[in-house]
This record gives C-alpha cells, sequence and structure tokens, in this order.
C-alpha cells in the first residue's frame, strides 16, 4: 500500500475571514487521502490596537511579536519534530505566528530533515510590508494603491499603517529582516496564487519559488439557487454586503454615499463583525441613515446562505486589491448582482461571474451612478448578463482544487 502524505497545514486563524476557510476547506479536502494536521496562532481575529502610543503599550502590543515570536518558533519547531510531515502548506502567518516559523522551518531542514513547502498566498505580504499592497499619505492619511509590487526605497520610506509610525516601523522591520535579512521567502519551494492579478503582481518579484495560479474552492451544489429569478414586489432595491468589517472594505465610504440618494428607496444590510463596526454604526447614525442601513452582526454559514435570496445585490467595495473574493461568487450562485470595485481580484472574479456593475470606492458619484444603474435592471427585471453558472461551476470546483494541490504536493521536490 502507497504511504500517505503527511501535510501540516498552517495558518495564523482558525476562524475568521476568506483564508480561515481555506485554510479549513484544504484540511476536509485532503482529510481522507492523506495525514492532515491543523496549526495555527489564535482560534480568531485579534483586534488592532488603538491604546495610546506609549513604550509600555509598544512593547506589550502585538506589533513586536509579529516581528518575531519565539513562542510561534519553538511550538511550530516542536510541531514539525513530533509530527514529521512530508509537505507543510503555509496560509497566512505574518500577524499571530510570525516569519518565525519560516526560520523554525530553516532550522528543521538543517538537521537533514526533507520536506516540501507550499505557500498559499490571499494576499501580497510577501512583497509588501503591508499585506494589502497599499500605503497611507505622511500628508492626509490617504491610502495609496500600488499597481507593481513596490521598490525597496518605497518599502524603505513610505507609510505602512494608517495608525502612524510606529506600526509602520513594525511591519517595514519584520518584512526587512524576514525577507532581505535573512531571506526567508527562500524556504518557500512553491506559491500558490489564487487570482491572476495576484500572480501576475507577485511573480516579477519572486525568484526562487515555482508559482501556480490555481483558483479557490467553492462547492455550488450546496444551498444555492442558482439561475432563479426573484420578483421585488416591494419596489425597493436591497443591498447586502457580508464579511469582515474592517476598514480596507470600505463601508463607511459606501455609506457616506449612500446619504446623497434621494430618488429611490434602498436597504442595505451588514452581516460580519469586526473593529470597524463602531465606525460604521457611527456613520450610519451621521449620514441619518438608521431606516436604511443596518448592521446585523455574524451568522454562521449555512444561515446566512439562506438570507441572501431576500436580495437583489450585494456589494463589496474594498479600498484594497483584495485577491480572490470567493464572497462575489456566493453572490453569484444565489443570483445576486454584483457591486464591486474596479480594480485587483475583486474585478477579475466578479467578470468571471457575470452581472457585475464595477464602481470607484473612493468617487461618491460614480458609486450612486452604478447603484442607480443596478436598481433600474432590478425593478425592470432585465436579464443578469454574461452570467454563466455551469461556467462558474467548473472554475471554483472541489475537484478542480484537490487536483491543481495534489499535482503541487506531488510534484514539488523536497528538500532539506
Amino acid at each position: 500500500m502507497k504511504k500517505k502524505l503527511k501535510i501540516l497545514i498552517v495558518n495564523d486563524y482558525k476562524f475568521g475571514g476568506g483564508a480561515e476557510k481555506i485554510f479549513n476547506q484544504t484540511y476536509d479536502l485532503f482529510s481522507e487521502q492523506a495525514i492532515v494536521k491543523q496549526f495555527y496562532g489564535a482560534e480568531k481575529h485579534i483586534a488592532l490596537s488603538t491604546k495610546p502610543i506609549t513604550i509600555k503599550n509598544i512593547l506589550n502590543s502585538q506589533a513586536l511579536k509579529r516581528i518575531y515570536s519565539n513562542e510561534s518558533y519553538t511550538r511550530f519547531l516542536l510541531t514539525l519534530v513530533e509530527f514529521e510531515p512530508d509537505i507543510v502548506h503555509l496560509h497566512n502567518y505574518y500577524n499571530v505566528l510570525s516569519p518565525s516559523i519560516l526560520k523554525a522551518l530553516r532550522k528543521y531542514r538543517s538537521g537533514r530533515k526533507s520536506i516540501a513547502v507550499i505557500y498559499t498566498a490571499h494576499d501580497y505580504h510577501l512583497v509588501c510590508p503591508y499585506a494589502a499592497l497599499t500605503c497611507y499619505s505622511w500628508i492626509n492619511n490617504k491610502p495609496r494603491f500600488f499597481p507593481t509590487a513596490p521598490t525597496l526605497f518605497q518599502i524603505l520610506f513610505c507609510k505602512w499603517d494608517e495608525r502612524g509610525l510606529i506600526y509602520s516601523l513594525a511591519k517595514q522591520i519584520q518584512w526587512f529582516i524576514a525577507y532581505k535579512y535573512y531571506d526567508l521567502a527562500s524556504e518557500i519551494d512553491h506559491i500558490v496564487a489564487p487570482s491572476q492579478f495576484l500572480y501576475n503582481i507577485m511573480i516579477s518579484k519572486i525568484q526562487k519559488a515555482k508559482m501556480t495560479m490555481v483558483r479557490n474552492p467553492l462547492d455550488l451544489n450546496k444551498g444555492f439557487s442558482k439561475g432563479e429569478e426573484r420578483k421585488n414586489k416591494e419596489k425597493e432595491f436591497r443591498m447586502i454586503y457580508f464579511g469582515r468589517l474592517s476598514p480596507e472594505k470600505g463601508l463607511i465610504e459606501l455609506i457616506s454615499a449612500l446619504q446623497d440618494i434621494k430618488d429611490f428607496k434602498f436597504t442595505l444590510t451588514i452581516y460580519g463583525e469586526g473593529h470597524s463596526m463602531r465606525g460604521i454604526k457611527q456613520v450610519i447614525s451621521k449620514c441619518k441613515l438608521q431606516a436604511s442601513v443596518r448592521t446585523v452582526g455574524l451568522l454562521n454559514h449555512n444561515e446566512l446562505m439562506s438570507k441572501l435570496s431576500e436580495y437583489d445585490a450585494m456589494v463589496l467595495p474594498s479600498l484594497w486589491y483584495e485577491n480572490a473574493p470567493l464572497s462575489l461568487v456566493e453572490g453569484a450562485a444565489m443570483n445576486l448582482r454584483l457591486i464591486t470595485a474596479n480594480y485587483g481580484g475583486m474585478k477579475e472574479i466578479a467578470e468571471i461571474c457575470g452581472g457585475e456593475y464595477l464602481i470607484n470606492p473612493s468617487d461618491k458619484e460614480d458609486i450612486i451612478n452604478k447603484i442607480r444603474l443596478c436598481k433600474d435592471d432590478v425593478l425592470c427585471s432585465r436579464k443578469i448578463i454574461n452570467r454563466d453558472f455551469n461556467n462558474i461551476t467548473n472554475i471554483f470546483s472541489k475537484e478542480g482544487y484537490i487536483e491543481k494541490i495534489s499535482h503541487i504536493y506531488h510534484s514539488t521536490s523536497v528538500r532539506t
């Protein structure tokens, strides 16, 4: 009998957003054909620190631990020694675990232990200190996108955290020590890019590892209403957002734009949790939109999917590029129209799914015009264009994911 592969799957968090969903799904999909173990740093996302910037608070904050964590290094090295995996499949690791786990891999290999390391890039961390591929103005703190991976000069002198200099320095120091001084990225043998956009950004900077574009999986045969048309009898345009509530998701900017809509009735329901909840509630109150915009909190996935049929369109107005947001695919599978940003992974996924209305999330007029256009199409019962459910199902199939990841597992050369 052929020996089963031993796979160690690694992520910062057990539960949370899209990366955590793929982390857990990869574990489930490969548990029958391999011996699989999960390793993670925390159960769920840790909120950004809002404490005053003092030496004491900095020394006690997560900012220093993300540069290097002795605890993560020791715990991960011990797990490697005890489990003896053939494959280590990394997902996100730079927030809680820190790049110290890559140093642990190097130490483990130095003992002549053969291992292959795969990394699914859920963002742009390997080529940029801020994983969103965004920096902030030193003058007005406005975000700035990079169309390509930043240069070394930009890495050293841009502001990489909206909270200020100290937090920006923490990200710069982490990135520079890990990837320039210790060259820890060289421990990665194969990088999986879930979108063509991310692949194109990273390929110019990645020299030592192989790269393959593999779409994240989504089971579109469970609980979805593919192709079912809904009749909006109330003549009210109903939008939904679901996901993590964080500043880069652009919800505050979206809600601010909604206050200028006076000529038709609409609702926006926000499902999720995160450290932007307070700011979102404040802007809803400030804009006097309590009757039109509401926050619901977090629902389990099955309950959330059952709610989608109540809406006409989903919104994802992120201020960063995203990577490969499966929430858009879930919305499309429930026959929702997609209002999302006209760049990055959002544009790529939305155009695959069809029925997209692409916006500039920083342009109020553009947001309102695209929402109005979408509303007109819904209330006039116009057909959703360019939506092919068979194509969507094939592109994001679990079977395709298993086949491609299995090939990477078996074809990547182990090394010491």
